[in-house]
This record gives C-alpha cells, structure tokens and sequence, in this order.
C-alpha cells in the first residue's frame, strides 16, 4: 500500500515520536527496533504515547535472524526485562517462533547450493520432521515478542 493513500500517514523517527503522551491504547512495532541506534529511547517512546499497552516483535538475539549487516541490536528476554524495570512498566516476553537448527547448518554449508535443494521433496520432509521433533529438543529461539503494560 502507497503511504499517498494513506490519509492519515506520518513518517516520524521512532525515537522521536511526534504524538502527544498516551495518544493510542495500543503501540505495535515490528522487528523495528533492532535496527535504531538507541533501542531504550524507541521503548520509552512507544509506553509514552501507548494509553494501554504496547507490542514490540523482533528477532532472538540467539536465532538466525538476529544476526544481519543492518541489524544494530541483538535482543532477547533479559535485555527487555531490564529495559521495563527502567522504564518502570511491566512486560511479559515470549518466543513465539524456533529456528530449525539442521536446516540453517545445512544452507550455511551450502551456500548457493541449497536453493536448488530448498524444494525438494527430500528437504521438504526433514524440515517437517526438525518442525515436529528437534526443534522441541533444541529450542533456538528465533522471533521474540514483548507485551508491555503500564
């Protein structure tokens, strides 16, 4: 969708939101932060102008995802923990998604190779065994969410 169309769009830094204190009931961010300079000050901006809660989605500092060229931040459960306490609110962290550690071992060691594998049937069916097996044994955080209340 076209910002254009969007009657209502702002473009703003997330550390420095143009909105007045407790403006919305719910803030939600998605994986956002972990590419700001200062994480704690897009947080204490989000809680500012949230009436009721906020919502922040982002990679596991310990899945795949997390580590990336552009990604500035490495996140996880404690990280949040703390930042709340500061900011004196209460936040619930969660993994709501696991890595599947054999398959990024294999593609890592493949490299280009593996998109040719990537629709096999072969590696379609050890991706839904890891799914239903290893990754209960292994459990690599990948995608973490936050709910945090005032």
């Amino acid at each position: 969708m076209s910002p254009s169309k969007i009657k209502n769009f702002i473009l703003a830094d997330a550390m420095h939101l143009p909105f007045k204190d407790e403006s919305f009931n719910a803030v939600f961010s998605s994986h956002t932060i972990e590419h700001v300079q200062n994480p704690l000050l897009m947080l204490r901006e989000m809680c500012r102008v949230a009436n009721e809660k906020t919502v922040v989605r982002c990679p596991h500092r310990k899945g795949s995802g997390a580590i990336r060229t552009y990604h500035v931040n490495y996140l996880d459960e404690d990280w949040f923990k703390k930042a709340c306490r500061g900011l004196d609110v209460k936040c619930k962290p969660s993994v709501i998604s696991y890595d599947l550690p054999f398959t990024l071992r294999f593609k890592k060691l493949l490299g280009k190779l593996f998109l040719t594998f990537e629709k096999s049937l072969f590696l379609q069916g050890w991706k839904f065994f890891e799914r239903r097996t290893l990754m209960k044994v292994f459990s690599i955080p990948w995608e973490l969410e936050v709910h945090i209340t005032k």
